[in-house]
């Protein structure tokens, strides 16, 4: 699908309940969304540049600067708003109780409790600027891009915090990260330019070039079975 009628979108995620696309970009501050027959709409304003996108259910999360705000896709209200001080925030990911969110300035995970607005340094102190980020729950992990050369792929025990997997990759800025219907790991780099998968149960992970057309600065990815 060809959107080129959006500014540069860094994001999108796909509603189920309403069968259409969200997508985030820096072009003007506002989340768009797209419809099954092409007609683009804008779906919400907001205060800042739109990046990461997740859905759950009929909520829809954004990472807008150093909020994590949350609205309703039914009609756009505005559910919560969570400051993560200090931070500028890139992907979301829910595992239906809390918010996982990378902070490119902190290089650090966050997890955010929704419900008592709390939260904490889940996974502090990391050597490179993390990207997407996208809860397996299948696996119980979660999984984290990064920017820079040779950047790895990264999965998290989301009980624990530990370090499960670093695939090594010989690609430079990892932005976007997706699981498929068998659940393989799907990512989008911008050097080279492309969308490539690879099995994390294999005994020794290797990179598929998907060999998508078109892709030359791809942002954040998302996987829609239908």
């Amino acid at each position: 699908l060809a959107w080129s009628n959006l500014s540069a979108p860094q994001s999108v995620v796909f509603d189920v309940l309403g069968d259409r696309y969200f997508v985030a970009g820096p072009g003007n501050d506002q989340i768009m969304q797209r419809a099954q027959d092409g007609a683009i709409s804008t779906f919400v304003y907001v205060h800042d540049t739109p990046l990461g996108l997740d859905m759950k259910g009929d909520t829809l999360f954004a990472c807008v600067g150093s909020f994590v705000e949350a609205y309703s896709a039914s009609n756009a209200t505005t559910l919560f708003a969570y400051d993560v001080k200090g931070g500028f925030l890139k992907g979301v990911s829910s595992d239906g109780t809390f918010l996982y969110v990378s902070d490119m300035l902190g290089k650090r995970i966050v997890r955010i409790d929704p419900i008592s607005r709390t939260s904490m340094d889940w996974v502090p102190n990391l050597d490179r600027v993390p990207q997407a980020v996208q809860v397996d729950a299948q696996r119980g992990l979660l999984w984290v891009t990064f920017l820079g050369e040779f950047a790895p792929v990264c999965a998290f025990d989301l009980n624990t915090a530990a370090l499960v997997y670093s695939i090594p990759t010989a690609l430079t800025d990892v932005v976007g990260l997706a699981l498929d219907c068998s659940k393989k790991v799907v990512i989008a780099s911008r050097n080279p330019g492309r969308v490539s998968r690879f099995d994390p149960d294999a005994t020794s992970p290797e990179l598929e070039d998907l060999r998508v057309d078109g892709v030359a600065c791809p942002g954040d990815i998302d996987y829609d079975s239908g």
